[in-house]
């Protein structure tokens, strides 16, 4: 893991910030569910160490994602509520530049830059065990996600599409509408990782928190408009062989606008976040800039 970066390859386990707005809603139901369309980009030229110093360059990484998700809502009542299940399969290209000490028979030399690039398929996720409930003006979304080690990964490589560390984790999502046309949401994830068996690594755990404020303009289509932010936090020590220091963990949040556009006559939605980040430590620091589209069937 070069650098300043903690967990491996610097990466999350699961996306960060994706869900803030729209968080606890599910589309209406329909006979053959929805599909959830998300394109996400990232880039950042800023790497944080432990102390928050930006470390020196040039670092830079930029991300492109286009994941497709298939979620199917089902009869089944559990628990007051109603069963659903889903799966996302993501599409990634990603490259890296990274700078780094270099040494020539153990004697150190003036810095040297590392770059990288991948493209393929990412590590796919599982929904299992998902239940939506409708409490009237309280929506709320419960489930286990798992996380499959389904990307490429080249320890030899600086950049990688996957992780090759399998998570599992729950997650729970809510939206309180208050009056008004406004609208709270959140939801909060914790990734449990496994380790790399390929490198014996074994990345501490991950805790995410989105969190959105919106305004509804009534009317057909409805149209949200709102503020949302992100809060991302490594709970435990990065492992291999013997434990990194607490100030080995990453951590980073980031805020903007966001806004969703719903029209329920052609069973389509899109979403949209932007956000950019501060508070980084061990990991990157950039923009991020996510779009989501849904297709009801």
């Amino acid at each position: 893991m070069p650098a300043a970066q903690a967990v491996e390859t610097g990466i999350e386990s699961s996306p960060i910030g994706l869900h803030a707005i729209g968080a606890g809603l599910l589309p209406p139901k329909t006979p053959n569910g929805y599909l959830d369309i998300r394109g996400a980009t990232y880039t950042a030229t800023t790497l944080k160490d432990g102390n928050g110093n930006t470390s020196r360059g040039p670092n830079r990484v930029e991300v492109q994602a286009l994941a497709f998700k298939y979620v199917r809502q089902t009869d089944l009542s559990l628990w007051g509520g109603n069963y659903f299940w889903g799966v996302a399969v993501p599409l990634v290209k990603v490259k890296a530049e990274i700078t780094v000490p270099g040494f020539v028979v153990g004697a150190p030399v003036p810095f040297v830059t590392l770059s990288g690039k991948d493209s393929g398929v990412g590590n796919v996720e599982i929904d299992a065990g998902g239940v939506h409930w409708d409490l009237d003006n309280l929506f709320i979304t419960s489930k286990l996600t798992f996380g499959l080690p389904t990307g490429s990964f080249d320890a030899k490589q600086l950049a990688n599409v996957g992780t090759k560390r399998a998570f599992v984790g729950p997650r729970i999502g809510a939206a309180y509408f208050p009056g008004n046309g406004w609208v709270l949401s959140q939801e909060l994830r914790l990734d449990f990782n496994k380790k790399n068996n390929d490198t014996g690594y074994r990345s501490g755990h991950e805790m995410h928190l989105d969190l959105a404020v919106s305004k509804r303009f009534e009317g057909y289509p409805a149209f949200e408009l709102g503020l949302a932010g992100y809060i991302y936090r490594q709970l435990g020590n990065d492992r291999s062989g013997t434990p990194a220091p607490a100030s080995g963990r990453a951590r980073v949040q980031g805020l903007g606008p966001a806004f969703t556009y719903l029209n329920t006559d052609v069973g389509v939605w899109v979403s949209g976040n932007y956000a950019v980040e501060s508070g980084a430590r061990n990991r990157f620091e950039g923009r991020r800039f996510w779009l989501r589209s849904g297709i009801l069937f």
